[in-house]
């Protein structure tokens, strides 16, 4: 009987150790983990997705090489599109503005100069053509007293003397015509060599205004402006660099341009087309709802991203991207961060309403 008695205390035993035990196993194993919200789901017409804030960024660059004079914004700096951001030095293109001014006002000269010349030279064309004219009539004149002189020579009337100096006085008569054409040949070479040098006046103010006009350029060019409204995200060049051409000196998040990217279930593929009204809660304002739409709708569906080292299998899944709707942009620029996780909603059926929590509290 005692024999019986000591078996059966060594059970009893045994059991209690094993009891505590499993007890002391259950107070130190860690407790299950809560399971994270699905990648996709599709519930009362909805279907919805998470995704990420996101925007496009674009860069800031010289358009010729110069020294950074300064920069007037800093990393994180809200800008709007047309501000000033930098400025490049220009003291040698200011410089090369000088110089050419002072040649514009050469060439200025040049041209009143020439102009001159043009109206000498056609002032003494006019003079050779009168001369020729009047030469030409004096050698009628002469003639017409030769003829009748040689008609009274015939008869005895007129000495030959007289005769003589009447056929030379239609010599002279000639020599003149021939001198004044040369005369008016030597003015035509004059006026076209004047209306050259006009001509080569004018090209040259031409010339000089169209590198005042580069140079005006190159003085707006050195103030380096924002192109849209953009947040600074990132100096890469410091006043007193010297930067080369197309050197980019700041990246600038493009908030006029703000999306998420997400994922929906591909049966509902017939449901999404863009232009379609999405409704979209941040993690980190839950209590607000984002109004925006549909902006891309990928033609080919893939697997759902992994999420963890499961081997479970992925659904197929429809990448999706919505844009904040412009207005929204506009009232709340400093608010915006890109990064943010949140939860985009989107209708699949036309009849479908919108929940309280997704209509009653859209940010204004």
């Amino acid at each position: 009987m005692s024999k019986f008695f000591n078996v059966l205390r060594f059970i009893v035993v045994l059991a209690a150790i094993g009891y505590l035990g499993w007890k002391e196993w259950q107070a130190q194993a860690p407790e299950a983990p809560v399971a994270a919200a699905p990648a996709v789901e599709t519930t009362r017409g909805i279907a919805s997705g998470s995704g990420k804030i996101e925007a496009t960024s674009f860069n800031i660059a010289a358009r010729s090489a110069a020294r950074l004079g300064e920069i007037l914004v800093k990393d994180g700096d809200l800008v709007k599109a047309g501000a000033v951001v930098a400025r490049l030095e220009t003291d040698q293109i200011s410089a090369r503005k000088g110089e050419a001014e002072k040649q514009l006002a050469l060439a200025g000269l040049s041209a009143k100069t020439a102009d001159s010349i043009v109206t000498q030279r056609q002032a003494e064309h006019e003079a050779a053509e009168a001369a020729l004219s009047q030469s030409t009539i004096e050698r009628q004149s002469a003639e017409k007293r030769l003829s009748r002189s040689q008609q009274q020579w015939a008869k005895g009337a007129v000495s030959d003397q007289l005769l003589d100096d009447d056929k030379a006085r239609v010599q002279g008569t000639i020599a003149a015509i021939a001198a004044g054409k040369a005369r008016i040949a030597a003015a035509d070479a004059a006026v076209g060599s004047a209306k050259a040098q006009a001509i080569e006046a004018e090209a040259s103010i031409a010339a000089t205004r169209a590198t005042l006009e580069r140079i005006d350029a190159d003085l707006r060019d050195s103030e380096l402006k924002a192109p849209r409204d953009g947040r600074v995200q990132l100096l890469t060049a410091q006043p007193g660099d010297v930067v080369l051409a197309g050197a980019n000196l700041m990246q600038v998040l493009d908030i006029g341009n703000v999306s998420m990217t997400f994922f929906l279930p591909a049966s509902d593929i017939g449901h999404v087309a863009i232009g379609n009204e999405v409704r979209i809660k941040l993690d980190a304002a839950p209590q607000s709802v984002i109004a925006g739409t549909i902006s891309f709708v990928a033609d080919i569906a893939e697997l759902a991203p992994k999420t963890d080292d499961s081997d479970d299998a992925r659904p197929l899944v429809l990448r999706v991207q919505a844009n904040v709707a412009p207005e929204l942009l506009a009232k709340h620029l400093t608010q915006i961060r890109t990064g943010l996780a949140g939860r985009a909603y989107v209708k699949t059926a036309t009849d479908s309403e919108w929940p309280a929590d997704l209509s009653d509290t859209l940010v204004p």
